[in-house]
């Protein structure tokens, strides 16, 4: 056997030494008795027409020229192939013959396919085909209709093999009856029967003034216009249907010849609305014209009026909606030519205005279109005095909020509708409302101090809020118990003090201060409150709680409690007592320090403790700091204020955050100016910062100020070379931070305003440098952090208060702030010089670079050199090179060239330095070419 198929086998034998005319007797058999297939004389075979998967057996004999034969060979047994599925058709397509007939077609590739078949999805269309079969045709179709999507799918006994599918149009029926339906000198109506297309069918309308057709219409209607014929002409038409697949039908016939002109185009149409539902439309008469004729731009057949005279009104529309039309005049000739378009919307109506809400500084209108169509803009204009109106809203929609009104004032609002030409309906109706009213916010910073001859100064810091017409201060009368019925006085809004009558000695009097608005609210937060004795004359040292403000809500776990020394001075004062009690106690006690850093008595400036007011019950209590001078005499009768335990709702928040940073979080009106304080838990770092009002970019924000904050960015070397290049000098940093962010995201303040910041610097010997570095605090700068640039930037200007051991920035923006100085310059051993050796040509920036005098850190550089001194650069064998002076701030860049200005040579140099009253030095420096 040579070979085998599913149903063939291939079979060979040797002659065995016979001669070439010898017959050869083939036999084949199941199993059973054999028959003869072949009796040939050549000695090969292929047995065709078998079953798949099936054994035969064979056996071949000689038969000599006398008929008698051989013994026939052993049986081959050989065995079919199994039957596997075909090999699917390729090239499935088709074509359509008419408008009710497909030709489908194939190209087969499986020789043992056993038929075809078209099918749709699972049903079979076409019946079973032959094996030879290429084409099927479909019939009994609709014109212009698709079918498929088909495939041809391949069957035998060993499976099935789908082809690609394929999907056809049938052609259109070609159109018929072509006629003109109406002729003008510059149009042509033309009308035909579609006869089996179905709706949806392409017509094409061609026209011919001569030899060759031009498209001139395509479209799916029975009827077209052909504008711009030259009159008196003649033309030929002709149109076909297009089916599906683009494919077009014989074309029907016809013929036209345009009229004779007609008066000429008016000119100057133009059309304006005359209300919500009319538009007016005019033009140059035309001189003989009877008659004019309007048209639809878009649809120039149908008519949208005619006119005996100008002008024309087109009534009946909706409001702002646009309406685009053309106009010809008619004589005796018959119609002219058409104008050019003109267009115009109709007013819009105006929309009916309602109040939907009413806040304390806010409204909320609605509104609806009525007849004005969806997508016409609005214009919602408020006035609070009914004669000047501002906009509030334009756009599209149905409502809007104004949030910039006023408290308990009146305001009213009106609305109109804007067409599509941008023109203004009228004015709705106005509708009136007035907001609500408000209490207004507490005064700020209510201090109360003692004066000689038994009279006491109040001060405060105004309310923040928007209104206020004045205060009502009230008082005790001595007694302990305040008098919120009759006022000591009413003051004026504009009002920060008051200066009381001659009192009757006492230890205490106890006042509280109160803002009343235009509302006529009087506020009623009886935390605003302060204290001091009526007393006959003053002497001694006396401080007063500077830290919280009077009123305040505080929470937290190292609250800040800072005195300042209000009478006497610092020199004179040996300690601060601080002490609280609940306001309805009689009793002080001494306030317990949240940490040993801090302790209370505090006995120097800046004089503060933390207070863990976590420990104490929500309520109100008292503050006061007792001041001790140096002779023992203590603060008799210290100035108090008030302020509030608010673990829900507290204005001041202090976190000990751990590793000595304090947390300070703070709500900020911006209606007025605010100075927040906190204090460091870890060393005597006490900073501020003051915001002035108008200075956010919202009207109540909450500050967070973190002293030394864990994660300040590491003092890196990076660092170190861009603070150097300023302070002519490396920098050190006083190791004094503190960070100020705002939680609504603003970093930079706005309407060009600076906030005051202040750090405390140690200092406790008073000998001018800064306790634990070397720095003079004299030198001390304020420096900002950028995060992006990761570096220190000094972009605003600070001063050193040296009598109260702080330095002060005027910072536009917020971020991290700290305190840098250079030390004092030191000796000529300690000048540091960079890079040795120079390599300027090696590639790599930081072994040198070549010199530029735009480049602070090219060439040699001889850095804390004292100003003025002087660098003598010699070869080994003791041949000067270059002499060069130091800058004012004791720093120079040698360009590594002579004194000829050409570049010196690789090797070893000596570098002799000299100042004025100090011993030189000596440093030997290395230059790799």
């Amino acid at each position: 056997m040579t070979a085998q198929s599913p149903t063939s086998v291939a079979l060979a034998w040797a002659a065995g030494g016979n001669p070439a005319q010898t017959v050869y007797e083939l036999q084949r058999s199941t199993g059973g008795p054999a028959s003869t297939l072949a009796s040939q004389s050549s000695f090969a075979f292929i047995d065709t027409g078998l079953a798949p998967g099936t054994s035969y057996f064979y056996q071949v004999r000689a038969v000599n020229g006398a008929g008698l034969k051989s013994a026939f060979t052993p049986e081959l047994a050989a065995r079919t192939n199994d039957l596997s599925a075909p090999v699917p058709a390729s090239a499935f397509g088709a074509r359509a013959l008419d408008g009710a007939s497909i030709e489908w077609s194939w190209t087969p590739h499986a020789p043992d396919a056993a038929g075809y078949r078209v099918m749709s999805g699972t049903s079979n269309l076409s019946g079973d085909l032959a094996a030879a079969a290429t084409t099927w045709v479909q019939s009994g179709l609709q014109a212009n209709l698709p079918y498929g999507a088909y495939h041809v799918q391949a069957f035998n006994a060993g499976g099935l093999a789908n082809s690609g599918s394929a999907s056809r149009y049938t052609l259109a029926g070609a159109p018929s009856s072509l006629s003109v339906t109406a002729v003008s000198s510059v149009s042509a109506s033309l009308a035909w029967s579609g006869n089996d297309d179905p709706d949806g069918t392409i017509f094409e309308l061609e026209r011919s003034a001569g030899a060759s057709f031009v498209k001139r219409w395509a479209g799916a209607g029975l009827a077209a216009v052909d504008a711009g014929l030259s009159p008196s002409t003649a033309y030929s038409y002709r149109v076909r249907a297009v089916n599906g697949d683009g494919i077009g039908t014989a074309y029907a016939g016809a013929a036209a010849t345009a009229a004779d002109p007609g008066p000429p185009a008016p000119m100057g149409l133009s059309v304006s609305a005359i209300g919500d539902s009319a538009l007016l439309w005019t033009w140059t008469a035309v001189a003989g014209a009877s008659q004019y004729r309007l048209y639809y731009a878009s649809n120039p057949t149908v008519s949208a009026g005619v006119a005996d005279a100008l002008p024309f009104v087109s009534g009946g529309l909706a409001p702002n909606t646009l309406q685009r039309l053309v106009v010809s005049a008619v004589n005796a000739t018959g119609e002219g030519l058409r104008s050019a378009p003109a267009q115009a919307y109709t007013l819009a109506d105006p929309p009916a205005l309602a109040v939907a809400d009413v806040e304390i500084t806010s409204a909320a209108f609605a509104w609806s279109m009525g007849s004005d169509p969806p997508g016409t803009p609005v214009e919602l204009l408020v006035s609070t005095d009914g004669a000047t109106f501002n906009r509030v809203f334009q756009g599209i929609g149905t409502s809007a909020t104004d949030y910039y009104l006023l408290a308990c004032l009146p305001a009213f609002a009106k609305i109109r509708a804007i067409n599509g030409d941008g023109l203004a309906s009228d004015y709705s109706p106005p509708v009136q409302l007035v907001t609500q009213a408000q209490a207004p916010l507490p005064a700020g910073r209510l201090s109360a101090m003692s004066l000689a001859s038994d009279r006491i100064r109040l001060q405060w810091s105004p309310s923040p809020s928007e209104g206020v017409t004045g205060y009502k201060l009230y008082y005790d009368a001595g007694t302990g118990q305040v008098d919120y019925v009759q006022p000591l006085a009413e003051l004026p809004a504009s009002a920060t003090g008051y200066l009381t009558d001659v009192l009757v000695s006492s230890p205490a009097y106890r006042f509280s201060l109160r803002a009343v608005n235009r509302c006529g609210v009087e506020e009623q937060d009886a935390g605003v409150s302060a204290a001091a004795a009526a007393l006959n004359s003053l002497d001694g040292v006396r401080a007063a709680i500077a830290t919280p403000e009077a009123g305040k809500k505080i929470i937290g776990n190292r609250i800040t409690v800072q005195a300042q020394i209000v009478l006497g001075d610092v020199a004179q004062t040996r300690q601060v007592l601080f002490q609280y009690k609940p306001s309805s106690a009689a009793v002080w006690a001494a306030l317990a320090a949240a940490e040993f850093n801090h302790p209370n008595p505090a006995s120097a400036p800046p004089w503060y403790v933390h207070w863990n007011a976590n420990l104490l019950a929500p309520g109100s209590y008292d503050l006061r700091a007792l001041a001790t001078d140096f002779s023992g005499r203590a603060d008799a009768t210290p100035p108090a204020i008030t302020v509030g335990v608010d673990p829900a709702q507290p204005d001041i928040q202090e976190t000990d955050l751990g590793g000595g940073s304090v947390q300070t979080q703070q709500k900020v009106n911006n209606g007025a100016a605010t100075t927040v304080q906190s204090g460091d838990a870890g060393s005597g770092q006490l900073s501020s910062v003051a915001i002035p009002a108008g200075a956010l970019a919202s009207s109540t924000v909450t500050i967070t100020v973190v002293n030394n904050p864990l994660d300040a960015p590491a003092f890196t070397a990076a660092a170190v070379r861009a603070l150097a290049r300023v302070l002519n000098a490396d920098p050190l940093p006083a190791n004094d931070y503190v960070e100020i962010t705002l939680d609504n995201g603003q970093s930079a303040l706005v309407n060009g305003m600076t906030a005051a910041v202040s750090i405390s610097y140690p200092d406790a010997d008073n000998d001018g440098i800064v306790d634990g570095t070397g720095l003079r605090a004299a030198d001390l700068q304020m420096w900002a952090y950028d995060p992006v640039a990761e570096q220190w930037r000094k972009d605003f200007l600070s001063t050193v208060d040296a009598v109260n051991h702080r330095v002060t920035g005027n910072t536009p923006h917020f971020s991290l702030f700290g305190l840098f100085a250079a030390p004092a310059h030191a000796a000529l051993n300690e000048v540091q010089i960079y890079p040795v050796p120079f390599k300027p040509n090696g590639g790599n920036p930081d072994e040198g670079r070549p010199f530029s005098p735009s480049d602070p850190d090219s060439g040699i550089v001889f850095n804390k050199l004292p100003p003025g001194a002087v660098v003598t650069i010699y070869t080994v064998s003791g041949r000067r090179v270059k002499r060069m002076t130091s800058e004012a701030g004791g720093r120079l860049q040698w360009d590594a060239r002579n004194e000829d200005g050409r570049d010196v040579a690789t090797g070893g140099y000596i570098a002799v330095m000299t100042s004025q009253g100090q011993v030189g030095a000596t440093r030997v420096l290395a230059i790799i070419r």
